[in-house]
């Protein structure tokens, strides 16, 4: 069934579970050093609140687990994919685990949302189509495979780095705002949005190939930027 309430649930360190058929679950924010699991057989939760917890475990085969409007969920475990769907919402899922996602089972719907790789640690960032993304922390975040945004890329704090070796490639809709360290070696950032879009943030970001396919609008360049690679321009 669904979980309200009046003031502020703080679990210590039981773990949540999330279960049942219902169509329709409504789950109230709560703080827990256990770990979240949504084992749901059908219909979707819907957080209300925010979450902070250990690890998240999606074993929710034909359910769906979505993670509300607007809110931040913070996880120091890991994000186990086993079946499922995690739907974004508008809100932020951050991760600050070593291992911050383990597995590819389910399904993971970016909705308008943010996935934010924050760890005080060296993280590897999935391939996955990821609305917005940001890289925060401290340590390296490296590419684990491309990535596909449908909104915008922000180096908050930290290091992004494309991969020795396999330099995997960026695409993205929406604006590039680096304030951190962008390691681009010898791989493509594609610009491809439909709307104005724009490259920021007080670092001067270092590109390899820099390809731009927005045919609909500008892509301003709002700070210094290199390409040592090729510019294409389509």
């Amino acid at each position: 069934g669904n979980f309200s309430k009046a003031g502020t649930l703080s679990a210590g360190s039981s773990g949540i579970t999330i279960a049942g058929a219902a169509s329709s679950q409504s789950i109230a924010g709560f703080t827990t050093t256990g770990n979240l699991t949504c084992s749901k057989s059908s219909g979707t939760a819907t957080l209300q609140g925010d979450v902070s917890a250990a690890a998240l475990s999606m074993n929710a085969s034909g359910a769906t687990l979505h993670l509300g409007s607007g809110l931040t969920h913070t996880f120091s475990g890991t994000w186990t994919r086993t079946a499922g769907t995690l739907n974004g919402g508008s809100s932020t899922l951050k991760l600050n685990n070593a291992t911050p996602i383990s597995g590819s089972g389910g399904v993971f719907t970016a909705g308008t949302g943010r996935v934010e790789f924050g760890g005080a640690t060296a993280q590897s960032v999935a391939s996955l189509a990821y609305a917005n993304l940001t890289i925060s922390g401290s340590g390296t975040k490296t590419l684990a495979g491309a990535v596909t945004l449908s909104g915008s890329l922000e180096i908050a704090a930290g290091t992004l780095d494309v991969a020795n070796g396999s330099n995997y490639a960026i695409s993205l809709a929406g604006n590039w705002t680096n304030n951190g360290t962008f390691t681009g070696r010898s791989g493509t950032v594609t610009f491809n949005g439909t709307s104005a879009q724009y490259i920021g943030g007080s670092a001067t970001t270092s590109f390899y190939n820099l390809t731009v396919t927005n045919s609909s609008a500008a892509v301003s360049v709002n700070t210094n930027i290199n390409v040592s690679g090729t510019l294409n321009m389509n």
